[in-house]
């Protein structure tokens, strides 16, 4: 029944017939029996494609799972589904679980070799999640540390399925169907900048866009992705004055705006750190399109400029002063743990215990801090060595392949990895699960090319 070829599928297509009907009949007879509302009944059924297409085609199965995970962000937040007194489950996370289990089947049953590349990132990876379990023991709250593993090992397992089911002919098809999973997102942030529905949590700012995402600074990070896919592709084809560019350069432009209108300075901070790394490495006429746009913008619109100036002279109510604050206070909390850390995932719930439930927003807003808090110096070193290295990597097979294809990959890889890094530097990215996962897919895409040996220069 299972096939070990992945270039082909798991399961036969008249076997992924039957697994769907069948499933599909559980799930009427369980909706009827047991009077689920109809929205669980639609989640199992989504479930059942995604699982059925994944099993008859992985590659397809994991590309519908992450244009479903970015098109739910929020929404699927809200749904919870309930196993005794003590474990609840939203979708988001039983789409996790679905994720670990599908890369679990995928191992057993694939043989494909690893190269040196992956290895070196996976040894970092088992580093993290090894040290930062062990914060398990200690924690304050051992179940939600134990579901914040559950999360991050989902995140790894996005690299492992990356590297599997990816070969020379879906690479670069991975890219733009990533860009297609924006278009509903898109939609939902055009029509919040048309209607000004979105966020307004700051002051002063009562519209900023986020899209399907849970908050502004995360879909920020999405539409920098999609924006350094975008700017790369018209990097790669600058000669080309062909029609296709001119929609490439349109469809940047309204990226540009979406990520304006997010507010998100660390989304600002993003891109620019990607377009001046993307100048060094293929055209330094785009650092200078980049500074000069900028410009442009901050010398007309206000918004932005009053975000900007807040940066080099914040007021003692704006975010950058809180940060600040926020960054000391985690900081000495973290010096009364630093060996051991207070338990994985439980940085909200640190801040609620020593400063209150209405103390406002409970996030760190740092990442390397983040893991500081929770896992001590272990959790600290492991992810500050996991990032580091991960961007080596792929920048080191960038040199040493010859594939044009690979190499292209592998520096949007290695230079957007390095945005979203400093990124979150200032946010909470390392939470956004979606983001996370769209990412490790790309750098396990990237590493599964390594071995393509064809003579071209990049």
């Amino acid at each position: 029944m299972f096939s070990n070829n992945l270039k082909n599928r798991l399961i036969s297509k008249e076997t992924a017939g039957v697994f769907f009907i069948v499933g599909l009949i559980l799930v009427l007879i369980l909706q009827l029996v047991f009077y689920q509302p109809i929205l669980v009944g639609l989640a199992a059924i989504i479930f059942l494609i995604v699982i059925v297409s994944f099993l008859y085609n992985p590659y397809a199965g994991i590309l519908i799972l992450l244009a479903l995970r970015t098109a739910t962000d929020k929404i699927a937040s809200n749904y919870s589904i309930s196993l005794g007194r003590y474990f609840s489950f939203n979708a988001n996370a039983l789409l996790g679980i679905l994720v670990i289990g599908l890369t679990l089947m995928l191992v057993f049953f694939a043989r494909k070799k690893i190269n040196g590349s992956l290895k070196i990132v996976i040894s970092f990876w088992i580093l993290y999640l090894l040290l930062s379990s062990l914060s398990i023991v200690w924690s304050i709250d051992r179940l939600t540390s134990i579901y914040e593993l559950f999360r991050i090992s989902s995140i790894f397992s996005l690299l492992i399925l990356g590297y599997w089911i990816t070969n020379k002919k879906n690479s670069e098809a991975t890219l733009k169907l990533i860009i297609w999973s924006a278009i509903i997102p898109m939609f939902f942030a055009f029509y919040q900048l048309i209607t000004e529905t979105g966020m307004g949590r700051i002051t002063g700012l009562k519209n900023r866009l986020y899209g399907t995402f849970s908050d502004p600074n995360s879909f920020a990070a999405f539409v920098l992705i999609i924006i350094a896919i975008n700017l790369f592709y018209i990097v790669r084809e600058s000669q080309n004055k062909s029609s296709q560019n001119f929609k490439k350069y349109l469809a940047l432009s309204a990226l540009v705006v979406v990520l304006l209108a997010t507010f998100s300075r660390g989304g600002w901070l993003g891109l620019l750190i990607f377009a001046v790394l993307l100048s060094i490495f293929k055209n330094p006429k785009i650092l200078f399109s980049i500074i000069g746009l900028l410009i442009v913008i901050f010398l007309t619109v206000e918004p932005v400029r009053d975000r900007l100036e807040d940066v080099y002279n914040p007021p003692i109510n704006g975010s950058v002063y809180w940060r600040f604050e926020q960054w000391s206070d985690v900081y000495q909390l973290y010096k009364k743990k630093s060996l051991t850390g207070y338990g994985l995932g439980t940085e909200t719930i640190v801040h609620e215990k020593e400063f209150g439930f209405n103390a406002g927003n409970p996030y760190t807003h740092n990442d390397l801090l983040k893991n500081a808090l929770e896992s001590g110096i272990g959790g600290l070193i492991s992810y500050f060595l996991l990032l580091t290295f991960t961007p080596l990597v792929l920048l080191f097979q960038y040199f040493k392949n010859n594939n044009l294809v690979a190499r292209n990959i592998l520096l949007l890889t290695a230079l957007l990895f390095i945005a979203e890094a400093g990124f979150s530097m200032t946010s909470n990215i390392q939470r956004s699960t979606v983001i996370q996962w769209i990412i490790w897919f790309l750098v396990g895409t990237s590493l599964s090319l390594c071995d393509l040996k064809t003579k071209k220069s990049a």
